[in-house]
């Protein structure tokens, strides 16, 4: 039995026993209190007192302070239990953060001179799955939304350093197939064939002599698992909740605008009443319908 298990079973005898003593005294306490009340009703040392104090129901009194002090205890119990294990899971996930958020620092770093090394992207791939897994073992609330947040600045800082800008336009395009085949001169016109076969392994004939090593051949194409590793990292996972569709859009006329935001209230005004597509401006209807102009 893990301790996980044994933890779980611990707690669930408890909370049996919870339940038992809380019946225990409830029947006693039906049993002995009334008895109690009627006793404040009547002067000490009087007829009627002394009869009550000598009813059998007053012997079950101590049984029920008993079953109180223990179903207070055990309740104690619970709640510092659970406290400390609050406090591990946090202390947990602190380290856990600390560790993934290394990793995918490192992965980054490796990266971000936009190199083609084969090695180095091996590297950072595994670096980077290894902090996914790392993260997975972040529970408390907290500490998730840190590493969200973290995870997301890392996946842009690479999506910038796994691009290319182009002057011209400002946009960003992706980098060209030839330069996952790790050659130096990955701009070049040279189609893919003739950068396979100008990468592929040489055979090398020598003489063998204890005087020096043999010289390996290199292969410098990129893995193909670690570009599909850090590839599929840039992706935004599927069950990825985005902060961005909880935002309410301004639905009051750009009239209505000023100070600092007037720009932006005419823009989102503008652009939530018409909708331009190949060179032509359509209005948006209520029904979300777009008619010619």
């Amino acid at each position: 039995m893990t301790s996980k298990a044994f933890n779980n079973f611990i707690t669930a005898i408890i909370f049996i026993l919870i339940i038992v003593i809380a019946i225990i005294a409830f029947v006693l306490a039906r049993i002995s209190l009334p008895t109690v009340i009627d006793l404040f009703k009547h002067d000490i040392c009087s007829v009627e007192f002394n009869l009550l104090l000598a009813s059998d129901r007053l012997k079950f009194l101590p049984y029920f302070v008993v079953s109180v002090a223990a179903f207070i205890a055990l309740l104690t119990y619970l709640r510092e239990k659970a406290k400390l294990r609050n406090e591990i899971e946090e202390k947990r996930s602190k380290i856990f953060l600390e560790l993934a958020k290394e990793g995918l620092e490192g992965a980054y770093n490796m990266l971000k001179d936009q190199n083609n090394n084969r090695i180095t992207w091996v590297r950072a791939s595994r670096d980077i799955l290894h902090a996914l897994n790392l993260a997975k073992e972040i529970k408390t609330s907290q500490y998730l939304e840190a590493y969200r947040l973290f995870e997301e600045k890392i996946r842009h800082k690479l999506y910038l350093a796994l691009t290319m800008l182009d002057e011209k336009t400002g946009a960003r395009q992706p980098l060209p197939p030839q330069f996952f085949y790790g050659v130096a001169d990955w701009k070049g016109a040279k189609n893919l064939d003739e950068v396979a076969k100008e990468t592929s392994a040489q055979i090398k004939v020598g003489s063998v002599s204890i005087d020096q090593n043999i010289e390996e051949s290199q292969s410098t194409p990129l893995s193909e698992n670690s570009v599909v590793a850090i590839y599929d990292f840039l992706e935004y996972p599927k069950d990825y909740d985005d902060p961005l569709k909880k935002v309410k859009v301004w639905d009051e006329g750009w009239e209505y605008s000023s100070g600092v935001s007037q720009g932006a209230k005419r823009f989102v005004s503008h652009k939530t009443s018409y909708h331009a597509f190949s060179g032509k401006l359509y209005p948006i209807n209520k029904d979300n319908k777009s008619k010619g102009s």
